[in-house]
């Protein structure tokens, strides 16, 4: 299909062009006002998208040229890139069409369908015992060590994202219905306001490294012990990096099984341990089923048990 028709058949004028500048792309991410991290991965989109067309010498692209990007994606990325890198296409085009700046030929494109089980495994509670047994192991290496174990066991009970935990701040944790609870910023949100009671072992663990940190209030919760960026703010690839590595040095090394396994790990065994699923949704964040916690006020997420019945059951398993 010409360019010059889609344009003229959009009501846009027919000398048409791909805005590929970037000045025109910056306005497209100020005109969508995106939290940092969907910006990043709409550019990284963006940019695989450009470099296709300048491969294949397209300048002006009609909506054949995204289904053979399509086919071109579905040949060499995952699934769940996929979708990423179609969304962020379909919002471009849309944007251009909305500025006047160019047809919308992404409207009707669709990403291919996938499984809706998890990419990732879970620990069995006898994994999750022995990787927090080999964290505290090195609880005797000194900061390196506590802020490990204290992650390694936040992350087990509480099922934290990776980018979670990077977020926190040690002013984000305190007492709720008697207990200490870390609040932390969930996906999407734009402010720490999701709970983590924190159980009594997790807690300590905390506590432990932040003494020994002499760390002060107004600090990120854990930090850098790199040469490069010690003591600025552990990013969420860091701690990623930190517990694959941990998973490593367990005997347990598979590409299914990632830092955000411990996630998947603390709701298998949160639901597994008898909590209802109400419950369970909530302990964990969800926000596609934070609708039916609307219509059920009877579960307080500050009094429920998710935390301290995983912890249990990791404590309690053989390996």
């Amino acid at each position: 299909m010409d360019t010059s028709i889609t344009a003229a058949a959009a009501g846009l004028p027919a000398t048409a062009h791909f805005p590929s500048e970037p000045d025109k792309v910056r306005s497209f991410f100020d005109f969508l006002d995106a939290a940092p991290t969907t910006e990043r991965n709409y550019t990284k989109a963006l940019k695989r998208f450009f470099s296709w067309l300048t491969e294949n010498g397209i300048k002006n692209p009609t909506d054949s040229h995204i289904r053979a990007y399509k086919k071109h994606l579905m040949a060499t990325v995952k699934p769940g890139s996929v979708h990423l890198y179609l969304t962020a296409l379909r919002l471009f085009f849309r944007w251009t069409f909305d500025q006047r700046l160019y047809p919308n030929i992404a409207d009707h494109i669709k990403a291919p369908r996938t499984g809706r089980s998890h990419s990732r495994d879970s620990l069995t509670p006898g994994q999750a015992h022995l990787v927090l047994d080999t964290a505290k192991a090195h609880e005797r290496d000194g900061l390196s060590g506590l802020k490990l174990y204290a992650i390694a066991l936040l992350m087990l009970t509480g099922g934290p994202r990776c980018i979670e935990v990077s977020r926190a701040n040690i002013a984000d944790i305190r007492q709720a219905d008697g207990h200490r609870v870390l609040y932390v910023q969930g996906k999407g949100h734009a402010e720490a306001d999701r709970p983590i009671n924190l159980t009594e072992e997790a807690d300590a663990a905390i506590r432990a490294y932040l003494t020994a940190r002499r760390a002060k209030p107004d600090e990120p919760l854990f930090t850098s012990d790199s040469n490069n960026n010690r003591g600025e703010r552990m990013t969420s690839d860091a701690v990623s990096r930190t517990i694959k590595g941990l998973f490593r040095e367990c005997g347990i090394d598979s590409p299914r099984l990632t830092a955000h396994s411990t996630r998947h790990t603390a709701a298998t065994i949160a639901s597994q341990s008898g909590n209802v699923i109400e419950d369970v949704s909530c302990f964990l964040g969800h926000a596609d089923l934070s609708t039916t916690m609307i219509y059920d006020h009877a579960v307080s997420r500050t009094t429920s048990k998710c935390e301290q019945s995983v912890q249990n059951a990791i404590f309690s398993a053989r390996y």
